[in-house]
C-alpha cells in the first residue's frame, strides 16, 4: 500500500458518511417529514464526519505527494537526511492525534443516542473546543516543526555536498594541470610551419620561402634559406 493511502481511504469513508447524512436530510425534507432539531443534527454531523474526513483525505494526499518527491530525489542520487525517531514534533503529533481521536469517539458515541443528548449539545461543542482544537493545533505545529527541520537539514546537506564537489574539482584540476601543460607544449612543438617572407641579403628584395627549403632571389639570384634572418 502506498504511503498515505490508508488516511485517504479513511477520509473518503468519513466523507461518504457525511454525504449520505446530507442526502438523507434532503430526502426527508423533500417528503415534508418533520425532523426534530435538523439544523443541530446537520451541524453535528459536520463535526463528526465532514471536518475529520477532509482533514484525513488531505493529510493522506500530502503524504503521498511527499513520498513521490522523496522517491524522485533518491532516483536522482540526492540523499535525504535521516529523520530522528525521538523528537518533539513526533510527541506533539502523537498527542494531538490521540486527543482528536478521543474527541471523535465521544462524538460518534453521542450521535448514536442523540435523542438523549439534545440538552447537552452545547457541552459537546465546548468539549470539542477544549480538547479537539488543541489536538489539531498540536498536529499542525508538529508538521511545521518537521518541515522547518527538514529544510535546514537539506540546506546543510547541500552545503556539505557542494563543498565536497568543489574540493574534488580543485584536486582534479591540480592533478590535470601537468598533463594540460604537456599537451600545450606538445601542440606548440607540433604546430605546422607556414611559409614566410625573408629579405634578400644581396639586394634587399623580399622572397617567400617554404619551410625546410631555400629560394633564389628573382633579382640577384642569391639563395635564401627558410631559417635566414
Amino acid at each position: 500500500m502506498k504511503k498515505g493511502s490508508f488516511l485517504k481511504v479513511v477520509g473518503g469513508i468519513f466523507l461518504f458518511f457525511q454525504i449520505s447524512f446530507i442526502l438523507s436530510f434532503l430526502l426527508n425534507l423533500s417528503q415534508l417529514h418533520e425532523i426534530e432539531d435538523w439544523s443541530g443534527k446537520l451541524l453535528y454531523s459536520i463535526f463528526v464526519f465532514g471536518i475529520p474526513g477532509i482533514c484525513l483525505f488531505r493529510k493522506g494526499k500530502q503524504r503521498r505527494t511527499k513520498a513521490e518527491i522523496e522517491l524522485q530525489l533518491r532516483q536522482r542520487g540526492i540523499l535525504l537526511p535521516a529523520k530522528k525517531l525521538w523528537r518533539a514534533s513526533n510527541f506533539m503529533r502523537g498527542l494531538g492525534w490521540m486527543m482528536m481521536l478521543f474527541v471523535e469517539l465521544v462524538l460518534l458515541g453521542n450521535m448514536m443516542i442523540w435523542s438523549d443528548m439534545q440538552d447537552e449539545v452545547e457541552m459537546l461543542f465546548v468539549f470539542v473546543l477544549l480538547l479537539g482544537v488543541p489536538g489539531a493545533l498540536l498536529v499542525w505545529a508538529s508538521t511545521k516543526l518537521d518541515r522547518s527541520a527538514d529544510e535546514k537539514a537539506m540546506v546543510e546537506q547541500y552545503r556539505v555536498q557542494l563543498v565536497n564537489e568543489m574540493t574534488d574539482l580543485a584536486e582534479w584540476d591540480d592533478n590535470f594541470k601537468p598533463y594540460e601543460r604537456a599537451a600545450a607544449n606538445s601542440a606548440a612543438a607540433n604546430k605546422p610551419m607556414l611559409p614566410k617572407v625573408v629579405d634578400c641579403t644581396g639586394c634587399g628584395a623580399q622572397i617567400k620561402v617554404q619551410p625546410d627549403s631555400v629560394a633564389a632571389c628573382e633579382y640577384c639570384g642569391s639563395m635564401m634559406a627558410y631559417d635566414a634572418v
